[in-house]
């Protein structure tokens, strides 16, 4: 079972919410910054972008540093990946969203209709 935080819009409409999983976003540490730009990370994607390229042309101007770079690289990316979720959060709440709750499911399918049965008996 996976568990989400629900979010709802500023209009509070139940069937509107976003569901965010809990935990680390394999998406975000393969594709970085094309999921980020996918979900409005504008700034996080281009900052992750501007380090990889940064330093992939380090590792190409200093010979002999390219493993150090590789294994840096591949560290932002895990840090990206675990951190990703927790920036969409932080998106949500700037843009007027509100922390409904923590909902779980198989998946983000049966979770967000878990929610919308719970918000309809009015226990959420």
């Amino acid at each position: 079972m996976r568990i989400y935080t629900v979010h709802l819009p500023p209009s509070g409409e139940p069937g509107e919410a976003e569901l965010v999983k809990e935990g680390f976003c394999w998406p975000a540490l393969i594709l970085g910054p094309i999921w980020a730009a996918w979900h409005g990370l504008w700034l996080p994607g281009l900052a992750l972008l501007a380090l990889t390229v940064l330093l992939s042309l380090i590792g190409q101007v200093w010979p002999g540093v390219e493993a150090v770079t590789s294994i840096l690289g591949f560290a932002v990316a895990v840090l990206f990946g675990g951190e990703a979720n927790d920036l969409r959060r932080r998106r949500l709440a700037r843009a007027g969203w509100r922390h409904a709750g923590v909902v779980g499911g198989r998946g983000i399918d049966t979770a967000h209709r878990r929610f919308v049965d719970l918000s309809a008996l009015g226990t959420s």
